[in-house]
This record gives C-alpha cells, sequence and structure tokens, in this order.
C-alpha cells in the first residue's frame, strides 16, 4: 500500500543522488524512472483485474439470485398445480361428477 501511495519516492531519491558521478548519477535515474513505469503499469493492471473479478462476483450473485427466486416460483407452481390436480378427483381418484373423465382428456389430446 506504502508504494502505491509513493512512500518509496524518498528512497528512489536517495538512491539517485547517492551516485558518485554524473554518469552515474543518469543511470540510477533512468532505473529509477523505469522501475516507476513498470510498477505503475503493474498497480493499473492489478486495478483492472480487481474490477473484472468484482464485476464477475456481482454477475455471479446476481445469477445465484435469480436462480433461487426461479426455484420458489417453479416451487410455488408445482404446488398449485398438485392443489388444483387434487380438487378435480374425488377419493377415488377418478374425476368429479361434471368433470372430464379420463377417455374424454385423452381424446382431446388426440390419443385412441
Amino acid at each position: 500500500m506504502s508504494t502505491y501511495q509513493g512512500d518509496n519516492s524518498v528512497t528512489s531519491w536517495a538512491y539517485v543522488l547517492a551516485s558518485q558521478d554524473v554518469e552515474e548519477l543518469s543511470q540510477r535515474a533512468s532505473a529509477v524512472e523505469i522501475g516507476s513505469g513498470v510498477q505503475e503499469a503493474v498497480l493499473s493492471a492489478a486495478e483492472v483485474e480487481r474490477a473484472q473479478n468484482a464485476n464477475r462476483e456481482a454477475r455471479q450473485n446476481a445469477a445465484t439470485t435469480r436462480v433461487g427466486t426461479l426455484k420458489t416460483e417453479a416451487d410455488t407452481a408445482e404446488a398449485n398445480a398438485k392443489t388444483a390436480l387434487g380438487r378435480g378427483q374425488d377419493q377415488t381418484g377418478r374425476g368429479r361428477p361434471g368433470g372430464c373423465s379420463e377417455e374424454v382428456r385423452r381424446r382431446g389430446a388426440g390419443e385412441p
């Protein structure tokens, strides 16, 4: 974290200023500049990856929530269908008087 906030700048300057001559100073300054560029690129890439991971997590959570909602709706629809089916039959499992018999249902579905 301290590197990201630039706390190493004093160390970098101390390294550059500890040079024995102008040529060494120039080489060290170039090295520090390259190092800073690499550091910035790495931090930028890490931030992009962090954002992508957060996006993936949000999408995964949304999908998990949606699947849970669909499961609840399916369970409710199944229970309602079973209740409706139960109301259409007497205790023997045959259709109630005035309702469609199994034979009428088969003929309506095109079965022999």
